[in-house]
């Protein structure tokens, strides 16, 4: 079975790089905005050995694409929120992605809450209390991890998690 992913979160936060990172291990030489959607298949491999096969749909996050992105959000069956650990203003944002997802999809979907940018430590703004926090305000956020999309870090579980969430959801 395929499972359809969101990766969502604010402009520049690190969504492409993250999923480049875990598919090809590589991140882009430079910044370009996504344009509406881009999708990528992968497979995962959970602690159990089993393969899942994920549909990412990394969605654009620059607000003047609002207006459509909604249309991507159909048939989804998880996201992950990710925001840049360096600006707090993408961090205060993530209510508003999982709002938005909740009212599209009309129920609450199993969501991770990924803060990106680790290796820029000393640029720092956001820590990981304040992501367990926010986890414990969404019922459907079932986990929260710290990433660099750079160096790697985090990387590999965020899939795994949203994997064997969706395996045992659906079992």
């Amino acid at each position: 079975m395929l499972y359809k992913i969101l990766l969502l979160g604010d402009g520049a936060v690190g969504k492409t790089s993250t999923i480049l990172k875990y598919v090809e291990n590589r991140i882009p030489e430079s910044y370009s905005a996504t344009m509406g959607v881009d999708i990528m298949n992968t497979e995962v491999k959970t602690t159990g050995n089993l393969i899942v096969s994920l549909n990412i749909w990394d969605i654009a996050g620059q607000s003047h694409f609002k207006s459509i992105r909604s249309k991507f959000y159909s048939g989804a069956e998880a996201a992950i929120v990710i925001f840049d650990v360096t600006r707090p203003e993408t961090f205060n944002h993530i209510k508003e992605w999982i709002s938005e997802v909740n009212i599209e999809l009309k129920e609450k979907i199993p969501m991770i809450l990924v803060g990106n940018k680790v290796d820029l430590q000393d640029e720092k703004r956001v820590s990981l209390t304040d992501m367990v926090f926010e986890k414990e305000k969404h019922s459907n956020i079932f986990a929260a991890f710290e990433t660099s999309a750079v160096t790697g870090e985090g990387i590999n579980i965020v899939f795994q998690k949203i994997a064997e969430k969706l395996l045992f959801k659906y079992r």
